[in-house]
C-alpha cells in the first residue's frame, strides 16, 4: 500500500514538472516569435508569418481592424493583436499537440 502511494505521488510530481517545463518553453517560445518571428514551442516550431495568416484566415474582420486601427496609431489596438497572435500561436501549439 505504502509503495503504491509513492507511486502516486512521483507520478503526480512528475506530470506538475512536465506541466511547468512546457510553460517555461512555451513563455520563451512566444517572447521568441515576436523577437525573431519564430518560436520553438512544446510541440514544435511555429513562424509568425503563419501565425498572422491563421490570423487572417480564421479571425479576418477582427485582424483587419486591429491592423487599420495600428495604422492610424492606436496603441491599444497593437496590445490587442499582440494578445490576438498570441493565443493564437498557442492554439496552434495545442494542434501540434492532437496530431503526435
Amino acid at each position: 500500500m505504502l509503495c503504491h502511494v509513492s507511486e502516486q505521488i512521483s507520478t503526480q510530481a512528475y506530470v506538475g514538472m512536465k506541466e511547468e517545463n512546457e510553460e517555461i518553453i512555451n513563455e520563451n517560445a512566444i517572447f521568441d516569435l515576436f523577437q525573431h518571428g519564430r518560436g520553438q514551442f512544446s510541440n514544435g516550431e511555429i513562424e509568425l508569418c503563419d501565425v498572422v495568416d491563421k490570423a487572417f484566415k480564421d479571425e479576418y474582420q477582427l485582424a483587419s481592424e486591429l491592423f487599420m486601427r495600428i495604422a492610424m496609431n492606436d496603441l491599444h489596438a497593437k496590445t490587442e493583436s499582440t494578445l490576438l497572435l498570441r493565443g493564437i500561436a498557442e492554439q496552434m501549439n495545442e494542434e501540434m499537440a492532437n496530431r503526435h
